[in-house]
C-alpha cells in the first residue's frame, strides 16, 4: 500500500504544479498595453460636377516615398530639421497609400471619368 500511496501523492503533486502554472500564466506584473488608435481621412461622398462624364478611364498609381513618410506613424514637423512621432496613434496604412486612396475617392465622387482605378 505504501507504493500506491506514494504514486497517488506524486500524481497529486504533479496536478497541483500544473494547476498553479496554469494560473500563473494568466498573471503578469506588466500592464496590458493599450492598442494604438488608427486614424483615416474621410473620402467625400459626392462632389459637384458638370454632368459630363469623360469616356476615358483614369488610373492612379501609388506614389513612392522615402522614410519617414513611407510609414503609418503620424508625424509632426515643428522645425524644418525635426520630425516628431505621435505615440499611441497611427494611420490606417502608409502615407503614399492614403494619398492614393484619397485621390481615387475624390475622382470617383466627382464622377468625371468613366472609370477610376488603382495599380
Amino acid at each position: 500500500m505504501n507504493k500506491k500511496a506514494s504514486g497517488v501523492k506524486a500524481f497529486n503533486t504533479v496536478g497541483v504544479v500544473l494547476a498553479m502554472s496554469g494560473i500563473m500564466t494568466a498573471c503578469t506584473i506588466f500592464p496590458k498595453p493599450e492598442a494604438p488608435r488608427v486614424m483615416d481621412f474621410p473620402v467625400p461622398a459626392s462632389l459637384q460636377h458638370d454632368g459630363n462624364i469623360r469616356p476615358q478611364s483614369l488610373r492612379i498609381d501609388t506614389p513612392t516615398a522615402s522614410e519617414p513618410y513611407n510609414s503609418s506613424r503620424i508625424l509632426a514637423k515643428p522645425e524644418p530639421w525635426e520630425f516628431r512621432v505621435y505615440g499611441g496613434v497611427r494611420w490606417r496604412d502608409t502615407s503614399p497609400i492614403i494619398l492614393r486612396d484619397m485621390l481615387v475617392g475624390a475622382f470617383r465622387a466627382g464622377s468625371d471619368f468613366r472609370d477610376v482605378s488603382t495599380d
